[in-house]
């Protein structure tokens, strides 16, 4: 096989602007029965495939006679290639991480506590805005970190059944009894799904996760230990008023802690979604 090419006189050509683009064109001698095939390849191979920015996108050749073709060579901006849709048995991912406003009572820590000569700061542990002739404390907003997940599953007709959708009915609104997708027993809501069918080929269903960390150390005021609770749990906690006779106020003193549990706990591997 012999092959030669050299650029054509005068054969360059290029556009500015919103969609740039160049172009060459070619002179290409073909002695040994080579066809359009052969001299593509040809020129694929023997010249860039980026020129700047620009991409090489097209290769064109037309014959001219036994032994002679022409070619261009066309360059224009890098396309991306464009996603395709989702086959069934994927699975499309989302999370969001942000904050919720939640009312506290309790700080983490009393930074300093400052009074006038003559009177002497109440420890109050930490509640704070406290009435000093009812001893109640007033909440303030707090922004606690909040996760959310989606997964979203393409599954065939066959399988999104009257059953398939009970069950998903009957653990909407319940946390999880055993690790799921990461996380520990009793730290995911499963808060519910939505479904549409694509045609008549399969389903597109997405469910929706929120998560709350498990705790083992939250301290309340003069308890020995830290408090342990599941995510979903919740933990409250009942205060007597105790009369301060050192600063003659009142003062609210942690005294009972609750832990109450408000979601049934489900088995989420019957979502039919991995764990």
């Amino acid at each position: 096989m012999a092959i030669t090419m050299s650029e054509k006189y005068r054969g360059r050509s290029a556009t500015i602007g919103i969609s740039p683009r160049t172009s060459f064109e070619y002179v290409i001698r073909a002695d040994s029965g080579e066809d359009e095939n052969d001299v593509l390849d040809y020129v694929a191979t023997n010249t860039p495939a980026t020129i700047g920015v620009l991409s090489r996108q097209y290769i064109s050749v037309r014959e001219l006679r036994n032994d002679a073709w022409e070619g261009s060579v066309d360059y224009g901006p890098f396309e991306l290639e464009q996603p395709s849709d989702p086959e069934t048995g994927d699975v499309d991912v989302s999370f969001n991480v942000t904050t919720e406003s939640v009312q506290v009572l309790v700080s983490k820590e009393t930074i300093s506590a400052t009074a006038l000569p003559g009177y002497t700061a109440t420890d109050h542990k930490g509640v704070m805005n406290v009435n000093p002739e009812t001893g109640e404390g007033a909440p303030v907003p707090v922004l606690y970190p909040r996760f959310s997940f989606s997964e979203t599953h393409y599954l065939l007709p066959s399988v999104v059944d009257a059953a398939f959708k009970g069950k998903v009915f009957e653990l909407t609104g319940t946390v999880n009894d055993d690790d799921f997708k990461g996380f520990a027993a009793g730290e995911v809501l499963f808060k519910g799904m939505t479904g549409s069918m694509r045609g008549d080929t399969d389903w597109a269903l997405t469910f929706e996760f929120e998560c709350q960390p498990n705790r083992d150390d939250i301290v309340i005021g003069d308890f020995a230990s830290p408090f342990s609770k599941k995510g979903w749990e919740y933990l409250w906690v009942m205060y007597g008023k105790l009369d301060d006779s050192d600063t003659g106020t009142m003062k609210a003193l942690p005294s009972v802690v609750y832990v109450e549990r408000l979601y049934d706990l489900k088995d989420f591997s019957e979502l039919g979604i991995g764990t």
